[in-house]
């Protein structure tokens, strides 16, 4: 799958592969007509960003996904594109709106019973506290000291 095979290249210090698979899965997904195969894709290419500090690609592809749940009715996706909202906000300098969305995003996301990146996104909302910051620019999580308080 390009969605998983660009988040493990990212990770595996191979941002110019991750590219590739990711637009490998979006092109996948749009000739599939898959919305949901499209909002995952979406997810995976906002995330790749994230963590590779791309605020402008974070941006288009939260709003892309919260578009794509206005047609498609795909809830999950909308909650995901909230919480990147959010920890852009947070990069932005709002970090108390940032960290609200980011918290509304998680309790959605949770709602629906998806806890696979629970504590990614629990993460992110720890970076926008002031303690917190720069805890994504160093490519590492914020430990649980950061949300304390």
């Amino acid at each position: 799958m390009p969605l998983y095979a660009a988040l493990t290249r990212w990770l595996l210090g191979d941002p110019e592969r991750a590219m590739h698979h990711f637009e490998a899965g979006r092109r996948l997904a749009g000739e599939l007509a898959h919305p949901f195969g499209v909002a995952q894709i979406l997810w995976i290419g906002a995330l790749v960003a994230q963590l590779s500090g791309d605020l402008e690609k974070v941006q288009e592809r939260s709003e892309a996904l919260t578009c794509l749940r206005q047609e498609e009715g795909i809830a999950q996706w909308l909650s995901g594109a909230r919480i990147f909202t959010g920890w852009l906000l947070a990069e932005q300098g709002q970090a108390g709106a940032g960290i609200d969305a980011i918290r509304e995003g998680t309790d959605e996301w949770l709602a629906a019973s998806a806890k696979l990146i629970q504590s990614y996104y629990l993460a992110s909302a720890c970076e926008g506290r002031p303690e917190g910051r720069g805890a994504g620019r160093a490519r590492r999580g914020a430990g649980p000291s950061a949300c304390n308080g």
